[in-house]
């Protein structure tokens, strides 16, 4: 971990591809000593000596952000890597900017009541450049998912999944719900509305672009997911949320070819969860998060 240039020395000598997921899962201590960090001061927003420990666990984020993209590029030019690398990749670099506890909450894992209360976090969440990139390498886990060889997204790799899906559909669900409420005049977290060109189509499941760079820094463009229908790939914009979750659900199924066998039980629960959410009415979830900011 602290020189992956040993990564090139040493290529003729070791398994590569186990050496790779040790270092990579290694950066998940780091992850979440981080997360812990920032639950401990995130309530107190006055004193030096917070503002202190604000700044340098902005810096600790940035500096292990970018030690994760620079393992990941270094990972892509490695011969025989294990087969969904990269979404593990992705997925802790969405961590880093999405709470997935956070997400199980807002999703009712927790009851109603808590999911009203985690909703205040997300909304003041929602227009920032940390959703966006968490947006952003959510969707690059759905891209690389869906190249994954047949029968191997199991395990973690589908939790992975699953928890792209939820961001995606948090933010997707939050966003409209935002925008709705500004058009009403109640106070919201402002959104950078100016400028907006609804026909910049923003692929997040799709390679990074100058379109995407834009949206990243600027948050310019509709967001959204390439979906296949009637022969063709369309673009289906995140502010469908629940068709984030249908995406996903197929996703799964797509991997496990033989339609005759059940898939994996992990995988079918996993389903079945995202299932019953989008079963659920958004404006569920909207009410919830306009009584928890008028609160």
């Amino acid at each position: 971990m602290h020189d992956i240039s040993l990564f090139d020395v040493l290529r003729d000598h070791i398994d590569t591809g186990v050496c790779s997921l040790a270092v990579l899962h290694g950066f998940w201590g780091q992850i979440w000593a981080l997360q812990e960090a920032s639950k401990f001061y995130i309530g107190n927003q006055t004193g030096q000596d917070s503002a202190t420990h604000r700044v340098l666990l902005t810096a600790q984020h940035r500096e292990l952000y970018q030690d994760i993209q620079g393992f990941a590029t270094m990972v892509s030019d490695l011969p025989k890597q294990p087969p969904g690398i990269v979404i593990i990749v992705e997925f802790f670099m969405m961590t880093l900017h999405v709470s997935p506890d956070e997400l199980q909450r807002f999703a009712g894992k927790s009851g109603e009541e808590e999911a009203a209360r985690t909703a205040t976090s997300l909304q003041k969440w929602i227009p920032t450049a940390d959703a966006r990139k968490a947006a952003w390498h959510a969707g690059q886990i759905f891209r690389f998912a869906k190249s994954m060889p047949p029968a191997e997204l199991r395990d973690f790799h589908a939790i992975a999944v699953y928890f792209a899906s939820l961001t995606l559909w948090a933010y997707g669900l939050l966003s409209s719900s935002n925008s709705a409420h500004e058009s009403d005049g109640q106070h919201l977290p402002p959104r950078n509305q100016e400028g907006r060109d609804s026909s910049i189509h923003i692929s997040l499941d799709g390679p990074e672009s100058r379109e995407t760079r834009v949206f990243l820094s600027l948050d310019q463009g509709v967001p959204g997911l390439n979906y296949p229908y009637a022969g063709e790939m369309i673009f289906e914009s995140l502010g469908n949320p629940n068709m984030v979750l249908k995406i996903a659900r197929e996703i799964y199924r797509n991997n496990f070819p033989a339609l005759e066998d059940p898939l994996p039980p992990l995988v079918e629960n996993l389903g079945n969860l995202m299932r019953d959410l989008g079963s659920l009415p958004s404006s569920r979830f909207s009410r919830s998060s306009s009584e928890s900011v008028e609160k």
